[in-house]
């Protein structure tokens, strides 16, 4: 059975809304790798992370890509919608250890990895599934976003 991954790209003015689906790994690098051309300048992006199921290092990079394309363009990144397995590896990858990583010599931290706490703002759903008592503050100039139901 082949893994299953599609991304859409949705457009709303000078906000671009980025929602992969599935499984992101090397298989998935190519679709993600064309999706850095819909970073709009000077606007948001907002990741919907809800439908991603699993993740490695090729959605790390992705992730780094994402957001020095959004730096480079002046726009926003948020990613939202954090699943527990992509979160755990994203928590064990900028250092966050604690009890969801494991041994040190099975997480240790990857470099690029750590650029991710700049821009992504994963903390509040990091500090719920790590089971803090209470949501850390945002970081400055992170704007937080919801998606409308209906």
């Amino acid at each position: 059975m082949e893994d299953f991954f599609e991304i859409t790209v949705e457009r709303d003015g000078d906000t671009v809304l980025i929602t992969p689906a599935g499984e992101i790994d090397l298989a998935a690098e190519a679709e993600l790798e064309a999706v850095l051309d819909s970073v709009p300048d000077r606007g948001a992006v907002v990741l919907d992370m809800s439908a991603v199921t699993f993740m490695d290092l090729t959605g790390l990079y992705f992730l780094l890509d994402l957001r020095r394309e959004a730096d480079r363009r002046g726009s926003t990144l948020t990613a939202t919608g954090w699943r527990r397995q992509p979160l755990r590896l994203l928590a064990c990858t900028v250092g966050a250890g604690g009890p969801a990583c494991g041994s040190a010599e099975a997480t240790a931290p990857v470099a690029r990895a750590a650029e991710v706490r700049g821009q992504l703002d994963a903390r509040a759903a990091l500090a719920r599934y790590l089971g803090a008592p209470r949501t850390p503050e945002p970081s400055p100039g992170l704007q937080e976003v919801r998606r409308k139901s209906g």
